[in-house]
């Protein structure tokens, strides 16, 4: 049988978002090994690769494209699947050198292409210069979670609309993420967020918001979930969460692994005012797809999936006015309840599970390995 060698940055994130599509019909035809740094469990298919996510230091990279190399060896995969930048960059580098067809899923592009700093800019244009060599690959196929980012990667010749493909996010199984409609009857305005705890997805200005309205009397509380990633050059601190709990300004609920459905159904909006470069948020689609409305930004990725109005409101980032309005507007119950059942239809329609799995079932077929 044929070697799909699944490359990805961290385990935690393939149990959430990639373990149920590896094991689907997506990759029928295949025998799947996994590569990721942290797995969460040891298998004969799963490798273990030494990966620090932030590191810019060469000892750090050095010693993981070794490892890269090593893994490659050893599975002689017929087809490749990385996913995220550094994974996408050193086995597209090497799928390039060998001629290994590969798939490169880009799930948006963090905070590397947003970030003002020279140093970060710098590190910007190296990335871009890498991909385009991976982008020589003739056998390359780069998928995109939302088409901003596609564009940008067409913009910067590293890839054209011959081998670039959008997939809608995520996508979530519309039966386990199934909820009652919201209760329109009078209680406590009842706001989630649920992401990695990291500055950039704007939890510090909703804490803010929130502590605002408070002040103008509304009855309102925010819980929050999500996962401490250490990791990672803007995690919000543990310290701060506790904190902010203490303080009556947030209920910290800390990481969920396997009860979200229950966890957003017990909130009626979620909320992720996030000014990072999304690839399209799965909590929005989760969300949606549970009847709760949603308020997000109007960056790429969560205007792509937001239906402004009809699924939930979407505001400028940085703007904790128009946060603090839309918080207010879906204060009310009848209209919330309004855009949370058009949510769980606009998912229906194109953001399942098995829209997502056809879409790369497409792709790899496409590849003809």
């Amino acid at each position: 049988m044929k070697k799909l060698l699944f490359a990805i940055n961290v385990g935690w994130y393939y149990d959430l978002h990639w373990r149920h599509r590896v094991n689907s019909a997506m990759t029928t035809g295949y025998s799947p090994h996994i590569c990721t740094s942290k797995p969460t469990e040891i298998k004969e298919n799963i490798h273990s690769l030494s990966l620090k996510r932030s590191s810019l230091g060469i000892v750090d990279n050095i010693k993981t494209l070794y490892q890269t190399i090593t893994i490659f060896n050893k599975v002689k995969p017929d087809l490749i699947h990385s996913v995220t930048i550094k994974p996408n960059i050193m086995f597209g580098l090497l799928a390039w050198y060998s001629k290994v067809p590969i798939l490169l899923t880009v799930p948006g592009v963090g905070s590397m292409f947003s970030q003002t700093k020279w140093s970060s800019k710098l590190v910007a244009k190296l990335i871009l210069c890498l991909y385009r060599l991976v982008g020589r690959n003739k056998r390359s196929r780069f998928v995109f979670e939302n088409s901003t980012d596609m564009q940008l990667f067409i913009e910067n010749n590293i890839c054209t609309t011959f081998n670039a493909f959008t997939v809608p996010g995520s996508g979530v199984d519309v039966d386990e993420y199934r909820a009652e409609c919201i209760e329109v009857t009078p209680q406590s305005l009842k706001l989630l967020f649920a992401a990695r705890l990291l500055e950039g997805k704007g939890l510090r200005e909703l804490v803010q918001a929130v502590d605002s309205l408070k002040s103008k009397g509304l009855d309102v509380e925010l819980n929050v979930a999500g996962i401490i990633d250490d990791d990672s050059n803007e995690a919000i601190s543990i310290k701060q969460l506790e904190d902010w709990h203490r303080q009556g300004k947030v209920n910290w609920i800390g990481q969920v692994n396997n009860a979200m459905c229950d966890v957003i159904s017990a909130n009626d909006v979620v909320v992720l005012p996030t000014r990072y470069g999304e690839g399209l948020p799965r909590i929005l689609i989760e969300a949606n797809a549970c009847q709760r409305p949603v308020i997000s930004t109007n960056i790429a990725g969560c205007k792509d999936f937001v239906i402004d109005g009809e699924t939930g409101l979407l505001i400028p980032p940085f703007d904790q006015a128009a946060l603090e309005n839309a918080i207010l507007k879906l204060s009310d119950r009848q209209y919330s309840r309004k855009l949370g059942i058009r949510g769980r239809e606009h998912v229906l329609s194109k953001y399942t599970v098995k829209h997502v799995i056809a879409s790369y079932k497409k792709i790899y077929d496409d590849l003809q390995v």
